[in-house]
């Protein structure tokens, strides 16, 4: 399995689930991490917590623990899916 926070700078994935519930999984429904959504990383903190991260035109920043949470897909350059 496959999580967001494993995603390198500069990758995109595709949300396969949240594995998070409560507030947790509404807040994230709500900032557009929904299944078959696309989430690119866009950098991490230098002490590598917060990672941020592009969902459609937002720019969001996620903790580890909770990126953690959220089970991806691995694009390939040029958008195939891994």
């Amino acid at each position: 399995m496959l999580t967001l926070d494993a995603i390198a700078p500069g990758r995109t994935a595709l949300i396969r689930r949240l594995m998070s519930a409560g507030a947790t999984a509404s807040r994230l429904l709500d900032f557009g991490f929904v299944p078959g959504g696309e989430v690119a990383v866009v950098g991490v903190a230098p002490l590598g917590d917060p990672i941020t991260l592009r969902v459609g035109d937002d720019t969001v920043a996620l903790r580890r623990e909770v990126a953690a949470r959220i089970e991806v897909v691995a694009a390939e350059p040029g958008g195939a899916v891994s």
